[in-house]
């Protein structure tokens, strides 16, 4: 296992140009960088703007930090705060967003359909939480500070941080002083393939 510090996470520009987002964990086709098979990544939000599309690809945004961002389709608006539940879009789809009041910062799933799913969860506990890991990939990014025992090893987790290369039946326990707050991304093989 990794704890790939919010520090040392790598600033990627968005497709379009219209930003930067922080690349937690990816894994690109053996063609090109640019064939994303899935992606996990925070953005920073600071101004209104579209979306970067990504065709084929399946999506989904969490709000982590912020006041909250409106996204636009059509005729159709949601407003995601960090209380709101993950929201899962394809990377087609034409999305204008805007800040309810400030920069916002956002947890970025992305899995090529047909070949990859992803999962997400909120962990949001007081008391100690135990994990087992169900699937290839599982990553773990924290929204605050908690303590991680994992394969006989203990360190400390703070905001941004996040968790890596949790193999297929490891067991990680999580504690803090108050409310542990993480999200929990398993990604999957697809079986449509």
């Amino acid at each position: 296992m990794d704890l790939r510090r919010f520090e040392d996470q790598s600033l990627a520009p968005w497709r379009n140009g219209g930003g930067f987002t922080r690349e937690i964990a990816v894994s690109n086709g053996a063609d090109s960088p640019f064939d994303i098979l899935w992606r996990v990544s925070a953005a920073t939000v600071a101004a209104a703007g579209p979306f970067s599309r990504f065709e084929g690809i399946d999506r989904t945004i969490v709000v982590t930090a912020g006041k909250g961002l409106v996204l636009v389709t059509g005729d159709d608006r949601v407003t995601l705060t960090t209380d709101s539940a993950p929201y899962a879009f394809d990377g087609e789809t034409a999305i204008d967003a805007h800040n309810v009041d400030g920069s916002t910062i956002d947890l970025n799933i992305m899995t090529r359909r047909g070949r990859f799913v992803h999962a997400i969860k909120r962990i949001q506990s007081v008391a100690p939480v135990t994990i087992t890991s169900q699937q290839d990939v599982t990553i773990l990014f924290f929204c605050g500070e908690a303590e991680i025992s994992a394969a006989g090893t203990n360190t400390t987790a703070h905001n941004g941080d996040a968790l890596l290369d949790i193999a297929k039946g490891d067991v990680v326990r999580l504690s803090a002083q108050g409310q542990v707050d993480a999200y929990l991304i398993e990604i999957a093989q697809s079986h449509l393939r």
